[in-house]
């Protein structure tokens, strides 16, 4: 019998380097499972948030057309115009 590290029940291990009961082995496994999973998930979405911002970026010509509509010599120099262009 072998006494288990993580909630020290003794247990019948079924290997002679057993430091964990099956139990309590389980649960770490179904753990680092779960964290692989998210892993790959976190970076299956961080790849298609990457691929969303490619696609919605200003054109360039769009970019300027805008900076003319803010442009300061069409609206008195104002601060706010001066600031955006």
């Amino acid at each position: 019998m072998k006494c288990c590290e993580n909630c020290h029940k003794y247990f019948k291990p079924k290997y002679e380097n057993s430091k964990l009961c099956f139990d309590c082995w389980k649960k770490r496994n179904d753990a680092f499972n779960r964290y692989d999973y998210l892993l790959e998930e976190n970076q299956r979405l961080m790849r298609i948030l990457g691929e969303e911002r490619r696609k919605k970026t200003l054109p360039a010509e769009m970019a300027r057309k805008l900076l003319m509509l803010v442009h300061p010599d069409k609206h008195d120099n104002s601060k706010l115009s001066n600031e955006v262009t």
